[in-house]
């Protein structure tokens, strides 16, 4: 949702409220209105009320002048009136607006072209998707001598859950870096190397971590800094933040690994696959 249309959803709301404020106010206020008449000692005012009797109607008329406070109450009551007025229009106009209105969401956009003009984006975005796999990254410089797992792809990884992980995103075709340096540093400066980042259609990325310690209490301290870091950086689960653990016994289940390849990221990639 655009900011625009919320603060027009927003001023809806405040237009809605103002008008049963001033009926409110106007029904509690004396009967009739307020006529202003110019003489040449100043103005007089007086009170005009309307009644229907014997199926007509009857205006009177009443010298005000010296009721202050009636003058007053009949010139809220015209305020009231002029609001009531104001907001009905506002109102109008800002629900013909909200019907109308299209906010704009480029991603909706290309989803609503016809295929045939779809193609050539798809390619672009191809083409960017195999220069971001084949580009050198930074990675993680800590304890490389741990990197003894090899994975599908070739790639060396820490540990066999993480195997786990790299092959069923190398066979479901999904690109990524493993331990790439994220560009976001915490409060001290330290930055942190998310164990996947994967490329998505937008140029963003979506990063996983899978906690394989949880029994150790150096290890969860450490990690409830990164995933503080994360969510300051707006890294949050379940938008572009994927969090796996092992089980008691120290692995994982592959049906959930995939199962979260398949729910969670395919779908963003928009039929974008990496060349294996």
């Amino acid at each position: 949702m655009s900011q625009f249309y919320a603060e027009l959803e927003k001023e809806l709301l405040f237009q809605t409220k103002l008008l049963k404020e001033s009926q409110q106010t106007r029904a509690a206020l004396p009967e009739g209105y307020l006529y202003i008449r110019q003489s040449p000692k100043g103005p007089l005012y007086y009170q005009i009320t309307k009644t229907f009797q014997n199926g007509r109607w009857h205006t009177t008329q009443k010298n005000i002048s010296h009721d202050p406070a009636l003058i007053l109450s009949l010139t809220e009551k015209r305020i009231s009136s002029q609001t009531i007025k104001l907001c009905h229009n506002n109102l109008k106009l800002l629900k013909k607006t909200l019907a109308q209105y299209q906010p704009y969401d480029k991603e909706n956009l290309l989803n609503a072209l016809p295929e045939k003009f779809q193609q050539p984006l798809l390619l672009r975005k191809q083409t960017q998707l195999d220069a971001w796999i084949k580009a050198p990254y930074e990675k993680c410089p800590q304890d490389v001598r741990y990197h003894i797992h090899e994975t599908a792809c070739g790639e060396l990884v820490r540990s066999k859950s993480e195997v786990i992980i790299a092959n069923a995103l190398w066979s479901c075709q999904v690109p990524f870096h493993y331990e790439e340096k994220l560009p976001c540093p915490d409060e001290n400066g330290n930055f942190y190397y998310p164990d996947f980042t994967i490329w998505l259609p937008d140029g963003k990325r979506l990063i996983w971590e899978h906690l394989g310690l949880l029994g150790e209490m150096g290890y969860c301290v450490e990690n409830a800094y990164k995933l503080n870091s994360y969510q300051h950086n707006d890294f949050v689960i379940g938008k572009n933040l994927i969090l796996t653990q092992d089980d008691s016994r120290g692995t994982c289940s592959s049906a959930v690994i995939y199962h979260i390849i398949e729910t969670y990221i395919l779908p963003k990639l928009q039929g974008l696959r990496l060349k294996n």
